[in-house]
């Protein structure tokens, strides 16, 4: 801080350091997109927003002096989580995300263009879902989807084993060998008749 003289010349009084919030935590961690995540700390009432990672749009629910609330944005991705006071200044906290996991694939053998089912957790978290072959082939659109399974037909030019889940949030995940898919075969003519 500085005083100015009559005469133009400043003169310096003292310092000012603002408070910003600290010790923070969040919570759940790891948390889901779509669910609600707790920043606990100190002085939390100066925070007026929060940016998460690569989401178009990230709100506060709720602004206490320990704690604020936010909703996980469905685009936001792993990294730090931005916290905004009104003068200016941020800070940043850390945060991982809810994946999901398979644990099995019904059935496991299939021949290109059939049908399966993926079991597991957070499946619910999928867009699409990418398959082997010469050039992969992603599915976006799923006979049934909740959050332990997923009921898919596995595209006619497929072959390989694995696949990758594509999240709603831009991220991918790759399983390994749950799901072996054999080439589709041509069909084969025994006879025609009348020839």
């Amino acid at each position: 801080v500085y005083v100015v003289t009559k005469s133009g010349i400043e003169v310096p009084v003292g310092n000012i350091i603002t408070v910003v919030p600290t010790q923070l935590v969040a919570t759940p961690n790891p948390v889901k997109n779509g669910a609600e995540l707790t920043i606990t700390g100190k002085d939390m009432d100066l925070i007026t927003g929060i940016a998460f990672p690569n989401a178009k749009a990230s709100k506060l629910n709720k602004v206490e002096t320990t704690k604020v609330t936010s909703t996980v944005p469905e685009d936001a991705q792993e990294g730090d989580i931005t916290l905004s006071l009104a003068n200016g200044k941020t800070v940043t906290v850390a945060y991982t995300l809810v994946k999901p996991t398979v644990a099995s694939c019904t059935p496991a053998a299939i021949t290109a263009g059939d049908k399966t089912i993926i079991k597991g957790t957070d499946l619910d978290l999928v867009a699409s879902i990418t398959f082997p072959g010469d050039v992969e082939q992603t599915v976006e659109k799923f006979a049934a989807q909740n959050a332990n399974a997923i009921a898919v037909t596995v595209p006619a030019a497929c072959a390989g084993t694995g696949f990758k889940l594509n999240l709603k949030n831009g991220t991918t995940v790759n399983i390994d060998g749950q799901l072996s898919i054999k080439a589709a075969t041509d069909p084969a003519i025994a006879s025609v008749t009348p020839g």
